[in-house]
């Protein structure tokens, strides 16, 4: 099942999404067209893939739950051969416990990804905005 579909400026359209199926060990799937035929791509280093964007360099990006238990939103970028797994920022995670990213879009002309989303906090109504930035110069 596609959850996730974007495209980039060089003309390649990922799909990411999720299975039940017992065959697929994360149930993470993720391909891309390439302009010609689709191939299959490594899936990322999320559990389930929440949030799907690009950056200005056409790297994609995905936002989704850490598979190791972690209540935190993981970040990972796909820069055309491999995903590279981030963590939000440490002054998010050491003071809520728990988050989840709901958009990540890139800024035009720029490396920028901002993501936004909420975590668990301290407040009236115990859920915080999130906003992290990621490739700002």
């Amino acid at each position: 099942m596609a959850h996730h579909i974007v495209s980039t400026r060089l003309g390649t359209v990922h799909v990411l999404g999720k299975t039940n199926d017992p065959q697929v060990p994360t149930g993470v799937l993720s391909t891309r067209w390439d302009g010609r035929a689709w191939q299959p791509t490594p899936a990322p280093g999320v559990d389930e893939v929440n949030a799907a964007g690009v950056d200005g360099s056409g790297n994609v990006w995905v936002a989704g739950w850490a598979p190791q238990g972690s209540s935190h939103t993981l970040l990972s970028r796909w820069d055309g051969h491999a995903w590279t797994d981030e963590e939000l920022p440490v002054d998010l995670t050491s003071t809520s416990a728990g988050s989840t990213v709901f958009d990540v879009e890139g800024v035009p002309g720029t490396r920028t990804v901002p993501a936004a989303g909420n975590a668990e906090c301290e407040s009236v109504t115990s859920v915080c905005g999130v906003l992290a930035v990621r490739g700002a110069d």
